[in-house]
């Protein structure tokens, strides 16, 4: 019998078949096994070149899928902000509108120093 199995852990029917395998001897392997498995190899029909891209595409198709999946999920989360038209305050073309109005008032001044009559 096997000394790395453990009695107290297995069930009858697993020691039963223990048993049966350590009292088991496999046959001798004829002499003629190796031509007669290359004679079959051989006689055995070659998948075509649609099986085999199909071999190699049924578990890259979900992979790829996945991928674009993933590839989506960044680009959705990651985008940048649109950049947004520049808005004006109230109290920006408030500020705005007297400064152009101090621009006029100058423009006025220097005509009145330079001798022009105010209008």
């Amino acid at each position: 019998m096997r000394d790395d199995h453990n009695p107290q852990f297995e069930t009858a029917e697993q020691q039963a078949l223990l048993r049966l395998l350590d009292e088991f001897e496999a046959p001798p392997v004829s002499l003629d096994f190796n031509p007669r498995l290359w004679r079959a190899i051989d006689a055995s029909p070659r998948p075509s070149v649609f099986q085999l891209v199909r071999t190699w595409l049924k578990p890259a198709i979900p992979l790829g899928v996945l991928a674009a999946l993933l590839i989506a999920g960044f680009a959705f989360d990651h985008r940048s902000p649109t950049p947004s038209a520049p808005g004006v305050t109230a109290s920006e073309a408030d500020r705005m509108e007297r400064t152009l109005d101090d621009i006029q008032l100058l423009g006025q001044f220097e005509k009145t120093q330079e001798g022009d009559p105010a209008v």
